[in-house]
């Protein structure tokens, strides 16, 4: 039988071959799409605040109050994240220094999000601004910035996933973390793909005024049900990130990144459920 070769998938993890000055370390591809990411997260978050009546004439005032917790929401909740549900946490005990050594990789999506959630909070109490419609401007926005994520995972050739005989598979030559050297699915870009996708519907949405985002919630619920729905799929062909069990070791077979998906797809669908029920809801006289 026929068997189509793998594509075979071996960058260097550094953009330029040189250290910088002062760092002694080079600009590595996750490092700056990571970068690059928050930087079209902002731009899309700032077309999003102009297309919005409410928010049109402060769209600036409020892009750059939100910049820095949001910011870092994700970078403390990521880190956190990973420190918690996928590494050892006696290594961290052993080597305080080493909790915030983010150049040395270790941020996990799910904490990501959920700092983000909590960040937000705070510059709606600062700007008096509606946490609902604040989260529902952001949540397309971060699509974008996570397809750059994935694409920085795949030039570090981290996230495996299982052995297939797709044609499509990828051969990584180095996997971060010593993973055997067998065709993979490319889940990296299975879910760089995806996200990009949610960040079309979105520009698409706005810019054709569909009805169904009109109301409060819609944007970022939707956003949230989708992905972590595509993450939870996608796990199906991943291999366990987590240290701190075996693959199926879980309750139900499931691995960590599914167990994290699932209160974000209902974290999701309640405020989907809440700006309904905030617009249908009659005055009181």
């Amino acid at each position: 039988m026929h068997r189509f070769a793998a594509i075979v998938w071996d960058p260097s993890p550094a953009v330029f071959n040189w250290n910088l000055p002062f760092l002694g370390r080079p600009i590595l591809w996750y490092g700056f799409l990571f970068a690059l990411g928050l930087l079209l997260g902002y731009r899309s978050f700032l077309f999003f605040l102009r297309r919005e009546p409410a928010t049109k004439a402060r769209a600036l005032e409020i892009a750059e109050a939100t910049v820095l917790p949001a910011v870092m929401g994700i970078l403390l909740g990521a880190r956190l994240g990973e420190i918690f549900f996928y590494q050892k946490f006696q290594h961290f005990v052993a080597h305080p220094g080493s909790i915030m050594a983010v150049w040395e990789g270790g941020l996990a999506s799910h904490g990501g999000v959920a700092g983000l959630l909590i960040g937000l909070a705070y510059v709606t109490r600062k700007k008096g601004l509606s946490y609902l419609n604040l989260i529902d401007l952001l949540a397309f926005p971060s699509a974008a910035t996570a397809t750059c994520i994935r694409l920085g995972n795949l030039m570090n050739q981290e996230i495996l996933g299982t052995a297939t005989s797709l044609p499509w598979g990828f051969l990584f030559l180095h996997p971060a973390g010593g993973g055997a050297v067998v065709a993979r699915h490319p889940v990296q870009l299975y879910e760089a793909l995806f996200y990009a996708l949610l960040f079309v519907v979105g520009y698409t949405a706005s810019k054709r005024n569909w009805r169904f985002f009109s109301l409060p919630g819609r944007r970022a619920g939707f956003l949230l049900c989708t992905l972590f729905s595509f993450r939870y799929l996608v796990e199906l062909v991943k291999e366990e990130q987590s240290l701190l069990v075996e693959a199926g070791q879980l309750p139900g077979g499931l691995d960590m990144a599914q167990y994290l998906s699932l209160p974000l797809i209902l974290f999701g669908a309640l405020l989907m459920w809440l700006g309904h029920r905030w617009i249908s809801a009659p005055e009181q006289s």
